[in-house]
């Protein structure tokens, strides 16, 4: 049946019910509240739409006593009703009017005290319950107000919807059906309804950086060779060569010690959500060991984690280690798959077999001896030899010779059938035989799908491990996607981040000590004019980054804010880490945290979005809801440690924001824009910025406090320069402040540059600390809270 069907039935019905009461009007008035609700009030819920299982009467909240109805949607407690005597408690409004949209303080006057009354006790009820919208009747007049009012409006000065009287010809049954019905009530209209009305227009919506560029950060000179200190010494470490960085640089643990509790319990690497329940979770240095020693064979290993995370580089590790011992664990054979093209077209099992074919010719060339193509064959020139040129054969022996090379040249030819039957071999002699498919996730999705399954066909017939490596969010993705062919024997493993500091401080120990011995001196001193001048800018980046992250008074403040921002993406982390270094330089001084978010508020680019937002941007940009965030991630902060950890659902949060008297619609942004910005982290999905991009909010998911949504709370708001260059895309709703505030901003800008561009640098950011835009802005904040 269609809305407006529904609507007409209701009505037939509001009309029947109506005329049966009219008649006994004077009983009605006189009755009591149990009496009027029995008569009218559940009857006309019921036309509504409202069933008795979405309410229950007389509701017991502890702080206000017993509601008359607490009527729920979907679960949520929505609207509450007050019901009260019909005759003594308010009368219909003597003036005759079209109006139906009142101020409250209206209605007090109108309905004079005993109105008032039932307004503070329905206003109780909604502040216990968190719900900010009511219902008050006596079955005769029925009033929708909004008892929580929005921020920067008073409760008398918010208007209320006077439906009118039922038994009056004018009472509007279009507008109470179109709000008040559950069917309403699951669109969010009464909600939608009363923030229109209520809805006040700002003076003005100016925001500074509509007058000036984007917030610029200013480079003053350019750092030598610190893109390549940064692409040399803070990328992968896994080409064969590179042993002796596997040495000095491999960080064996995610350990967290450096942290403050709260952060240290936020930043722990965890498996997440949407794993498989026995996802294994381990150290980069604990799972060497078992995946090169455990004997089950024919079994398929995903090996998953974060960005950067170090997949590649413990599978390396690995292989060189087995390969250094006297009996080597495993014949392994890694087919590392990150130049792969990405055409749809692309054939999988061909390129994995010839990329094993071609391991083996290189690695393990002992199998393509006569001897070992005999035992791999040993079945078929068995049959070849009893076949009918048996008796030819014993005639001629060097026949059989001729034909038995031809033969295996035959076999050797099929490179898929070859690697089955040479892998199968191998296993066939008790050896342990470990496929590794690195960098899985470079490759196109249908390439993907169909190496699922090949890995395994490829561990089931040949009796092979073959282990897949592949990032968290293309684990999500895929099994989302349900292409990724998890089976009950294969088994997860979740590989935590390493830890941040201890990255930085192992490359920069490697360079102290061990640059020199590097094996690709030969090519930096061909690739470099003076070899000299690129070692000496070498050290001198990595003496910078020792004063700033590893010695200094603010450098655990600092890794702090870079590991809260970049989570347990380690990729992420290098990029935040070369680009604070090159807006803040490797000068002899020492960066402080003020100066990296400063920086990381501007742009260094035309068009760049800043890495720290300002959570004050109110959502929607023309109400004055600027506190929504913050006290989104204070809920948040403040929950049971449990709860911190685990989440909470999305209601619970709604319901805390409802108090405030936020609009729905608002919230829902709000946490959506948060989780996007890494304000809050969504439970049922990756932390990937890949995944962040396209989030929409998920009514099921289950959300938390964030890394970055903590240091927030902790650090970045108490910052004042945070406080100070916010101003820059505050929006403004009063013209007098905004005038303020460009004012200040000019003289600030003025020292900064002679145009409009709003440039910023080391040196200035004392200019910005010494004007009053923090003072202004926490002004302006005081007066719209």
């Amino acid at each position: 049946m269609s809305h407006k069907d529904k609507q007409a039935l209701a009505l037939e019905k509001f009309t029947k019910l109506i005329s049966q009461h009219r008649e006994d009007l004077a009983g009605i008035s006189s009755a009591n509240e149990a009496t009027t609700r029995l008569l009218i009030i559940d009857d006309i819920l019921a036309i509504l739409g409202w069933k008795k299982t979405d309410y229950n009467p007389e509701k017991w909240l502890s702080n206000a006593g017993f509601t008359d109805y607490l009527l729920t949607s979907k679960g949520t407690p929505r609207l509450v009703v007050e019901a009260k005597k019909t005759g003594q408690t308010f009368k219909s409004l003597t003036k005759n009017t079209s109006k139906t949209d009142y101020e409250i303080r209206y209605l007090r006057r109108s309905f004079k005290k005993p109105f008032s009354d039932v307004i503070q006790q329905a206003t109780n009820y909604c502040v216990e319950s968190k719900v900010p919208f009511a219902l008050i009747t006596n079955g005769a007049e029925w009033v929708a107000l909004q008892l929580i009012p929005s921020p920067g409006t008073s409760l008398d000065s918010s208007k209320a919807i006077y439906f009118g009287n039922v038994f009056s010809e004018s009472f509007e049954f279009d507008l109470f059906w179109s709000l008040l019905s559950k069917e309403s009530f699951d669109d969010l209209r009464l909600e939608g309804y009363l923030a229109n009305i209520n809805y006040q227009q700002a003076e003005v919506s100016k925001v500074l950086r509509s007058d000036y560029s984007e917030l610029q950060w200013r480079v003053s000179r350019p750092e030598e060779y610190l893109s390549e200190f940064y692409e040399n010494f803070f990328s992968k470490i896994t080409e064969p060569n590179q042993r002796r960085m596997l040495e000095y640089c491999f960080v064996s643990d995610s350990k967290l010690d450096q942290y403050r509790g709260d952060l240290k319990r936020l930043l722990k690497d965890s498996k997440p959500t949407y794993m498989p329940s026995n996802t294994e979770d381990c150290d980069p240095g604990a799972g060497k060991d078992s995946i090169l020693k455990d004997g089950k064979s024919g079994q398929v290993v995903i090996i998953t984690g974060s960005v950067g995370c170090g997949k590649s580089t413990l599978v390396t590790k690995c292989l060189v280690e087995a390969r250094q011992q006297k009996e080597q664990l495993a014949h392994t054979i890694l087919i590392d798959l990150i130049n792969e093209v990405s055409r749809q077209d692309i054939d999988a099992r061909s390129v994995i077999y010839d990329r094993i074919y071609e391991y083996l010719t290189s690695q393990f060339d002992f199998v393509f001896e006569l001897d070992y193509l005999r035992k791999i064959y040993a079945r078929e020139l068995r049959s070849y030899k009893e076949s009918s040129y048996k008796e030819y054969f014993k005639l001629n022996p060097n026949a059989y010779i001729k034909h038995e090379a031809d033969l295996l040249d035959e076999k050797i030819k099929d490179r898929e059938k070859f690697v089955f039957a040479a892998l199968k071999q191998l296993t066939s002699d008790n050896n342990s035989v470990i496929v590794i498919l690195d960098n899985v996730d470079r490759a196109h999705e249908r390439f993907q799908e169909e190496m699922y399954a090949l890995c395994h066909d490829l561990a089931g017939k040949t009796g092979a491990k073959t282990i897949i490596t592949l990032r968290e969010f293309t684990f999500f993705k895929n099994k989302k996607s349900g292409f990724l062919d998890v089976r009950p024997e294969d088994r997860v493993i979740h590989l935590k981040a390493p830890n941040f500091g201890k990255l930085v401080s192992q490359r920069i120990k490697y360079i102290e000590s061990k640059v020199d011995q590097d094996f690709r001196t030969k090519d930096w001193r061909k690739q470099f004019e003076s070899y000299d001048d690129f070692l000496n800018a070498i050290k001198v980046h990595a003496s910078a980054l020792k004063r700033s992250l590893q010695v200094s008074d603010d450098a655990h403040n600092i890794l702090e804010t870079l590991s809260s921002i970049s989570w347990h993406n380690v990729r992420y982390f290098y990029d935040l880490l070369r680009r604070i270094h090159r807006q803040l330089g490797s000068g002899s001084y020492t960066w402080k945290n003020k100066e990296v978010i400063a920086a990381l508020m501007a742009s260094t680019e035309a068009g760049e979005s800043p890495i720290i937002p300002n959570i004050f941007v109110p959502n929607p940009s023309s109400s004055q809801s600027y506190f929504i965030k913050i006290r989104l991630i204070s809920y948040l902060s403040t929950l049971k440690a449990g709860e911190v950890t685990n989440g909470v659902p999305l209601n619970r949060v709604v319901d805390f924001l409802r108090l405030y008297g936020y609009q729905r619609i608002w919230i829902h942004s709000s946490i959506e824009e948060s989780v996007k910005q890494k304000l809050v982290e969504c439970l049922e999905i990756p932390s990937e910025n890949e995944s962040l991009k396209g989030f929409t909010l998920d009514m099921g998911g289950t959300y938390r406090l964030s890394p970055l949504g903590l240091l927030f709370l902790n650090q970045i708001v108490r910052d004042k320069t945070y406080r100070s260059l916010i101003s820059v895309t505050l929006p403004i709703h009063s013209s007098c402040a905004f005038d303020e505030f460009r004012n200040e901003f000019m003289n600030v800008n003025s020292y900064m540059s002679d145009t409009n561009e709003y440039l910023l640098f080391r040196e200035g950011l004392d200019i910005v600390l010494g004007s009053k835009l923090c003072c202004l802005t926490e002004s302006y904040f005081v007066v719209v809270k």
